[in-house]
């Protein structure tokens, strides 16, 4: 038998990209302080000896949060401080004896080896204190390194930390402060850029439930697009979608929002 093929005389219309430009884009981001979380972490890892703060506490600049054990530090220093003190009381008694001896060796009751050798012993003594004093100094940084402290005015996000509990060196995770402000880090797919503008408002929304939960304005839009991993329950999910970093500020009234809390933003 003869197959017999037939080219059709109707052409297939190439697929054109849909039409973007009237459709609504929702775009999902996350609450953070505006301006970013502020972690604090441990320079050493110790034990929890005091927690001075809570969760929500509204603090300042420098405000201890949480006292880490140090005891080891706290002995370092009274020995360094004790050394200051002796140092010091050398340094006052050698000084008086080379004074002393400036005046018998002007009038000739002593040599200037032994007016020369006075002079050293206090030039010897003084060196000794102020090693002593840097010492002292580098024992009570140690100290008050161990006492973490707010890093900015602001408030206590999360402190996930109790009396008695290790806390790992360099673990940022447990406690977060920031400012008072919150905002919306989101990533707008290419599809969107241009529609989303520093000064424009939107609704922001429970990305859950839908509730509305306030009004953002946009602060910042990033100048570069870049991949993201971009994961959902779709099995042809691409991994290699473009997105640009746009932050939205908080204004006006809003309702309470937990840091961490997924929103949406729908771009009209």
């Amino acid at each position: 038998s003869t197959i017999v093929f037939i080219r059709s005389a109707r052409r297939t219309a190439e697929a054109s990209p849909p039409d973007l430009s009237r459709a609504p884009a929702r775009v999902y981001g996350v609450v953070e302080p505006a301006g970013g979380a502020l972690p604090v972490a441990a320079p050493v890892t110790r034990a929890v000896e005091e927690v001075l703060v809570r969760e929500g506490d509204v603090v300042t600049k420098g405000q201890p949060l949480v006292r880490l054990d140090a005891a080891v530090e706290r002995a370092q220093l009274r020995v360094a401080t004790s050394r200051v003190a002796v140092a010091a009381k050398n340094a006052e008694l050698s000084a008086d004896a080379a004074a002393r001896n400036a005046g018998l060796s002007a009038q000739g009751q002593i040599s200037p080896y032994e007016y020369r050798q006075s002079q050293l012993r206090a030039e010897a003594d003084r060196a000794a204190l102020a090693v002593a004093t840097s010492e002292a100094a580098l024992a009570r940084a140690q100290l008050e390194r161990l006492t973490l402290v707010a890093p900015a005015d602001g408030v206590v996000y999360k402190l996930d930390l109790r009396p008695g509990e290790t806390l790992v060196a360099g673990d940022d995770s447990r406690i977060i402060c920031g400012p008072r402000r919150l905002g919306v880090r989101s990533y707008v797919e290419s599809y969107w850029i241009g529609r989303v503008k520093p000064g424009l408002k939107y609704d922001i929304r429970d990305a859950e439930t839908g509730e509305r939960l306030g009004t953002g304005v946009v602060t910042a839009v990033s100048p570069y697009v870049g991949g993201r991993e971009f994961r959902t329950e779709d099995p042809n999910n691409r991994h290699d979608a473009k997105f640009q970093e746009v932050v939205i500020e908080m204004v006006g009234d809003h309702k309470p929002m937990p840091i961490g809390l997924r929103v949406v933003t729908e771009l009209k």
